[in-house]
């Protein structure tokens, strides 16, 4: 298990997105899921301490009888002390660009092979996504894309964007406000798209966090949700994130 606090890729399924008919309940399916993902050896991002840290760990272990899994430990003890203190984390791998996500409670320290572990009960669903519409795209840092909300009650808001998907976007703000909540919604927004037009949109915020740069300074980012975008505007949307997406890559190449 390894440790690290910027983001790292991957990054927990955005909010914003509706994942139900993703969603796998049953027992045996989690378990079986669970074990391909142990039997590849894939790295899983675990999100704890209300999703400000993570670390990466490998499963070692599933048990469909006693209805549980095991984990690597770190080889850090604070992060262990944390993570046996976290009552909420959060599971997300990326095997072949397929997103798996669940969730669980507290984990409990164990021996596996004569080595320290985590143990914890299978959660009851796991998301596996692979639907591109709710895949997240960086947006540029430099002349960033400006959200603009015309209806809040102070007035008109802008903000640049940090990411975005044809499910929803993420702003982020250098101060936080207390005026823009979670189950918020706006109806007056726009989003200008370079080469593409103005794209107008409706918003409902559905997740907040604040995280701690580099530089020691703190970012808010507000993750939201599209609300009754027309066919042709997710057309727009999809054109738009396309190219983003042929830039990137040209920049890589």
């Amino acid at each position: 298990m390894t440790d690290n606090t910027p983001p790292p890729s991957p990054q927990p399924i955005n909010d914003a997105a509706d994942v139900n008919q993703f969603e796998l309940t049953s027992s045996f399916d989690i378990a079986h899921t669970l074990r391909q993902l142990m039997n590849r050896r894939e790295m899983v991002a675990v999100y704890f301490n209300q999703g400000a840290q993570f670390t990466l760990t490998t499963i070692i272990d599933v048990d469909v009888k006693k209805q549980t899994f095991m984990i690597d430990q770190s080889g850090s003890a604070d992060t262990n002390r944390k993570l046996t203190q976290s009552e909420r984390n959060i599971f997300v791998s990326t095997p072949d660009g397929i997103k798996h996500q669940f969730i669980c409670g507290a984990l409990r320290e164990c021996k596996h092979d004569g080595g320290n572990a985590f143990q914890a009960a299978l959660p009851r669903s796991l998301i596996k996504l692979q639907r591109r519409e709710f895949f997240r795209i960086a947006t540029p840092i430099t002349n960033p894309l400006k959200c603009r909300i015309f209806d809040h009650p102070t007035g008109k808001l802008e903000y640049p964007l940090h990411d975005i998907s044809l499910g929803g976007l993420c702003f982020s703000l250098a101060t936080p406000r207390s005026d823009l909540q979670v189950l918020d919604q706006y109806h007056d927004c726009s989003l200008d798209l370079p080469l593409f037009g103005t794209l107008h949109f409706s918003l409902e915020i559905r997740n907040t966090r604040t995280e701690r740069q580099r530089n020691g300074n703190s970012i808010t980012f507000i993750g939201c949700q599209f609300h009754d975008l027309t066919g042709a505007r997710q057309n727009l949307l999809q054109k738009y994130i396309t190219q983003l997406q042929k830039e990137q890559l040209n920049r890589t190449a």
